[in-house]
């Protein structure tokens, strides 16, 4: 479990100047708090039945494999400072060095995937899908750059299985490890630190969003887009979507001007920015204004519509956890 120089640093540069928690009328829905930082944990919340069903320390896991039998896909966990870089080597034996010269990567936000860090690892056309047997490094970022983290190789994929040989650094010997898949799930996960496979969500049938910490683009002052980590909402991939509405405000809105023509299922839709942040570098503050005249429509799992809208995003002086108003409009 790792908690990177950076994010520390963030806890104690950002913690002195938040919006305040003003007292405010009773709402016409329902309203509740993510009561685990998402700079931290991650959080799956079910609309349906109101409540999170699953939580998991973002450093528990460093990559992702897809578990559908179908599925070939990674994730790199980014969240907790990890990257992937592509050697062009195929033999694992051969020790790495960072030289500062590498493009690391991370997976596209929107949850496409074929933008992942590791990209086409194999051969999709054919199947059982044939690896190219490339080498890739995982970084670890802090403060200081890119450290070593793990060199990686995946041998095979197929309906029940990934195997993945990987060597940490200062290690000559050089690991095997059986992932398998299970179809209640859309990944499973593995853990370099405790050499072991993990099932850390929920059941893809139950639950709608997740609060996790994530890379994405952010447009700075020079408004050109940099990777930045961030705190945020994802969509679940399967048969949820969304909706951004901005004519109307939240009690305004009814299902009768429900389009279902303007959702989406990108898995970042409703993302990062329905909070602004305002930094402070001389006086090492950040204040968060909660962007609550959006209103997002969510189209749960179950195919039920619901209207949301955030109302804060900080507990006790400490930013990460949002609240949030949500209400069911149509079944």
């Amino acid at each position: 479990m790792r908690i990177t120089l950076p994010g520390i640093l963030m806890m104690l540069m950002f913690t002195g100047c938040f919006e305040e928690d003003s007292r405010v009328p009773p709402y016409p829905g329902e309203v509740t708090t993510i009561e685990n930082n998402i700079t931290y944990w991650q959080s799956y919340f079910d609309l349906e039945s109101g409540r999170v069903v699953s939580v998991n320390y973002i450093g528990e896991w460093d990559m992702a494999f897809g578990s559908s039998a179908d599925s070939w896909h990674l994730r790199i966990n980014s969240g907790d400072g990890l990257f992937v870089f592509k050697t062009g080597m195929n033999d694992i034996n051969t020790e790495y060095f960072i030289s500062g010269n590498e493009r690391w990567k991370y997976d596209k936000a929107d949850g496409n995937p074929d933008s992942s860090a590791f990209g086409y690892w194999c051969d999709t056309m054919v199947y059982p899908h044939l690896s190219k047997e490339e080498v890739f490094i995982i970084g670890l970022k802090d403060a200081e750059g890119y450290s070593l983290y793990a060199s990686i190789q995946l041998v095979s994929v197929d309906s029940t299985c990934y195997v993945m040989k990987y060597r940490k650094p200062g290690e000559q010997e050089v690991c095997q490890a059986e992932i398998m898949k299970s179809d209640s799930v859309h990944f499973v996960y593995y853990d370099f630190e405790s050499d072991s496979g993990k099932y850390l969500e929920p059941a893809f049938t139950g639950y709608d969003i997740l609060f996790t910490p994530y890379y994405d683009l952010v447009y700075g002052i020079v408004e050109i887009p940099m990777p930045f980590l961030v705190r945020g909402v994802m969509l679940n991939p399967a048969n949820v979507s969304a909706a951004l509405v901005i004519s109307k405000t939240f009690d305004e809105m009814t299902w009768f001007q429900i389009d279902p023509g303007d959702f989406t299922s990108l898995q970042n839709f409703i993302g990062w920015d329905w909070k602004d942040v305002t930094i402070d570098f001389s006086a090492g503050t950040a204040t968060y204004n909660i962007l609550t005249e959006r209103t997002y429509l969510i189209k749960s799992f179950e195919g039920n519509y619901y209207k949301l809208r955030f109302l804060s995003y900080t507990l006790n002086g400490i930013y990460g956890f949002p609240r949030f108003e949500y209400k069911l409009l149509a079944s």
